[in-house]
């Protein structure tokens, strides 16, 4: 049972992982993207002179990068220590372990069949030379 809830979990975790590997992927590109466009309303709101809420565009555009710039260090410190390599480095562990713990386990396994098959085989020798004792 043990086993099977480790190797549960190691599922789990591979799924949430390629799950935020692929999120935090879309992110970035989506914040990539967004920059650029802002990047370029900017430029083009700035040339602009006389144009109503023109400060107020070129802040929104403004605060539209900083946000980019946000996204794009959140998923980076997500990808690197906060989240994903902790997660990914105790799932490794864990499945290192859980294939130790089996590999121990068939091992014992096999050792205890021979074992049994050792004493079958001496209880017939036995049971051979008693009887040609008795003979």
């Amino acid at each position: 049972a043990a086993l099977a809830y480790a190797k549960a979990w190691s599922k789990y975790t591979k799924d949430i992982l390629a799950w935020l590997e692929k999120r935090l992927s879309l992110e970035v590109e989506c914040a990539k993207n967004f920059a650029k466009m802002a990047e370029s309303a900017k430029s083009i709101a700035g040339q602009q002179v006389h144009m109503p809420f023109q400060s107020i565009y070129v802040s929104a555009f403004d605060n539209d990068m900083d946000y980019s710039q946000l996204v794009q260090q959140t998923a980076t410190a997500l990808q690197s220590n906060r989240f994903v390599q902790p997660l990914l480095g105790r799932r490794n562990e864990l499945d290192r372990l859980r294939k130790e713990l089996k590999d121990n386990w068939q091992r014992g396994q096999r050792k205890m069949q021979d074992s049994e098959a050792a004493v079958k085989k001496a209880q017939l020798l036995y049971a051979q030379r008693q009887d040609e004792y008795k003979k």
